[in-house]
């Protein structure tokens, strides 16, 4: 990635970013820095085949170093993608969308199987990670304002779910029982029912349950995707039943059933712990029940990055497609203009007519 940034520096002869994308120095190359670039930021995200990294760092790593790495690394990807290939790269962009897609619906499906065979906590949540990533860059690559939108939403709500998940497992169950296995667990609502509520929430926020971030923002990516492509977009909504298999499945070994026999007794969540969890499940319903907040501030920059929208592009085809389109908004607004000077109009002579009734009453009254 570096070298690239060195090359591209070298042919526009700036390292600004309004210098790369008002420069045509590279247009040539696009296709192979698109390529470079694209296994650079694939890494970051992960995809599959380039994924192994992530479940054995989340293994690895110490609980801050779990929700750093799924809150704010995972996101600098999506920001990468949208910031740097769409929108300085979109010529290739609009030529290599296809194989991005097709990549992405692959690493749906392929980590959420793997997902359901897993048997450590957080392994399992890192794998469900890269499903979620993925199926928000389908809805990044979709060439619609509501799959742009539903990316960054779904990029947010899973910044505040997935470190929701690590706390749980490696802060507050690993610390209480030294094991991160599945099989050692069972029959915890009994035992820590405050907990397992909470957690309850958090598995219904990864599974995309309505009324949490999770669910607009998977909706709004698929169905940006389903825009571009229904055969992909329909492959990716396969998250939506697997997400809810493996996260089900694991509430239920853990939570349900009689209390396990590795198990004795040991204190429900702290104060502490609990004022760490309630701000990222407050923060995951409210951008489910009012994702408003979020996308107002948003849109209007992300129509930036729409592939055909102010980008001069040769095909003769999506040039006609473009006229098209706009000859449609310019209708669609000037049926707005007259309907709304036909309200106002009415208004004012309704205004009017009530003036005039109020002021023959006030007559009548003062003749009296």
């Amino acid at each position: 990635m570096l070298l690239t940034f060195v090359k591209m520096g070298s042919d526009t002869g700036t390292s600004f970013y309004d210098g790369y994308t008002n420069h045509s120095a590279f247009t040539g190359l696009q296709e192979l820095i698109w390529i470079i670039l694209f296994v650079s930021f694939s890494v970051k995200t992960p995809l599959i085949p380039v994924h192994i990294w992530l479940p054995l760092a989340h293994s690895d790593a110490n609980v801050s170093g779990s929700i750093i790495l799924a809150s704010i690394v995972l996101k600098l990807a999506l920001y990468g993608f949208i910031r740097i290939l769409i929108a300085i790269f979109f010529f290739a962009t609009m030529r290599l969308t296809p194989f991005f897609l097709g990549l992405c619906s692959m690493s749906v499906v392929y980590s959420s199987f793997t997902t359901i065979r897993q048997f450590d906590l957080k392994v399992l949540v890192a794998y469900s990670s890269i499903a979620h990533m993925a199926s928000s860059l389908l809805g990044t690559f979709s060439d619609t304002i509501y799959g742009l939108v539903g990316s960054i939403i779904f990029g947010l709500a899973h910044g505040f779910v997935s470190p929701g998940l690590f706390i749980i497992v490696g802060a507050v169950l690993y610390d209480r029982c030294g094991s991160r296995i599945i099989n050692y667990y069972r029959g915890l609502n009994g035992l820590l029912p405050f907990l397992g509520l909470l957690f309850l929430i958090l598995v219904f926020g990864n599974m995309g349950v309505p009324l949490t971030g999770n669910f607009m923002g998977e909706f709004l990516s698929l169905l940006g995707a389903y825009q571009q492509n229904m055969f992909i977009a329909s492959i990716g909504a396969l998250s939506i039943i697997l997400s809810a298999v493996y996260s089900i499945f694991m509430y239920n070994r853990v939570t349900s059933g009689s209390l396990s026999p590795y198990i004795h007794t040991i204190p429900d969540i702290f104060r502490k712990e609990y004022y760490i969890l309630a701000p990222l499940i407050l923060l995951t319903i409210i951008l489910g029940i009012y994702p408003g907040f979020i996308s107002g501030d948003i849109e209007f920059g992300l129509s930036n990055f729409l592939l055909i929208g102010g980008i001069p592009i040769k095909s003769s085809s999506v040039n006609n497609k473009l006229n098209i389109k706009c000859d449609i908004c310019k209708n669609l607004v000037i049926q707005l203009v007259t309907n709304l000077s036909k309200m106002a109009q009415g208004i004012f002579t309704n205004k009017i007519k009530k003036r005039k009734v109020s002021n023959y009453i006030f007559e009548i009254m003062n003749r009296k």
